[in-house]
């Protein structure tokens, strides 16, 4: 969550309401030497390279979880390349795309949490940089998230 926190503060998504009220007083405090924006823009600038080179070279673990792909969703919002997007395709295509649950795998688009981060990439990758239905190189053109919307 700290790591979803210096990539995307007050992401509702991951956070909630009160929570992020208490962390905007503590930013207001006037303890700070910078302004919050600087502050932001720095840390992205130190946290979003590494990040982005870990989800395009392991896509897998970056999908695994509700957690790691709320994370994932809130780098993509903010800066996405096409290999972290062919990587992400890659893994969500396959048809024995699997997460453990409960100590049980199971179909990834079955479980709840990541249905609903797929559905968000979906929404997202309409306005996307990159996008998943214009991969090349072998792949389908259709979106397969698409598939599981319905």
């Amino acid at each position: 969550m700290t790591l979803h926190w210096l990539v995307k503060p007050k992401d509702p998504a991951a956070f909630h309401p009160s929570f992020i009220k208490f962390l905007e007083e503590g930013v207001h405090s006037g303890t700070s030497k910078k302004d919050t924006e600087i502050r932001v823009s720095e840390l992205r600038e130190a946290i979003l390279p590494v990040l982005k080179e870990d989800m395009a070279s392991d896509a897998e673990f970056w999908l695994n979880s509700k957690a790691a792909m709320l994370l994932a969703l809130a780098v993509l919002s903010i800066e996405s390349s096409k290999n972290i997007v062919e990587a992400f395709a890659k893994a969500i295509c396959r048809p024995d795309w699997k997460i453990k649950v409960n100590n049980e795998e199971v179909l990834a688009v079955e479980d709840a949490g990541i249905h609903m981060c797929l559905k968000k990439l979906a929404l997202m990758d309409k306005s996307a940089e990159y996008s998943l239905g214009e991969l090349k190189n072998g792949w389908q053109q259709t979106v397969a998230v698409s598939l599981f919307l319905n």
